[in-house]
């Protein structure tokens, strides 16, 4: 059997109808409460109509601590829910498998964002770059928390009818 760009794949039961591939990237079209923007639902929306297979948002934030900009989509509140199904509605609409990217920026938060106050990173970090970046190392709470955080970004977005998630 030939495989090409068009041929279905199948990973654990999830089929994708070609083999194009949105990765994700940094769109910066979130509202500045990290909610799900027309813009945003328009250009994804748009991208799947193009025929692409699978889908990936950009960084979705699992933690108002973790942003890499106020403009940065959030997956860590109900707030976020109606957002996200739109969002994930607009991917599916033509066909594609929608995925989310769940992140946290560690060293590269955005330290001016509201509710940010200090990059924390799996070791510490004094980089000159450029661009410079400084973090603390995480805790061992720390990263308990973080666990916690993404477990409960990826229960969110399963409920808003994301087929995969993608861990930044």
């Amino acid at each position: 059997m030939a495989i090409s760009l068009t041929s279905p794949l199948t990973i654990k039961g999830l089929t994708i109808k070609n083999r194009l591939a949105r990765s994700a990237t940094w769109e910066a079209l979130a509202s500045a409460e990290g909610l799900a923007t027309a813009k945003l639902q328009n250009l994804l929306s748009a991208v799947a109509a193009g025929g692409v297979g699978l889908i990936a948002t950009g960084m979705a934030s699992v933690a108002k601590s973790g942003l890499g900009s106020s403009t940065e989509l959030r997956a860590d509140r109900a707030e976020c829910l109606p957002g996200l199904t739109e969002l994930s509605a607009a991917m599916k609409k033509h066909g594609g498998i929608a995925t989310v990217q769940l992140a946290h920026s560690g060293a590269s938060v955005d330290k001016e964002a509201p509710g940010v106050d200090l990059a924390a990173g799996p070791s510490a970090l004094d980089w000159p770059g450029p661009p410079p970046m400084s973090c603390r190392a995480l805790t061992l709470t720390d990263t308990q928390t973080l666990v916690e955080e993404i477990a409960s970004a990826a229960a969110l977005c399963a409920q808003t009818g994301f087929d995969p998630i993608q861990l930044h």
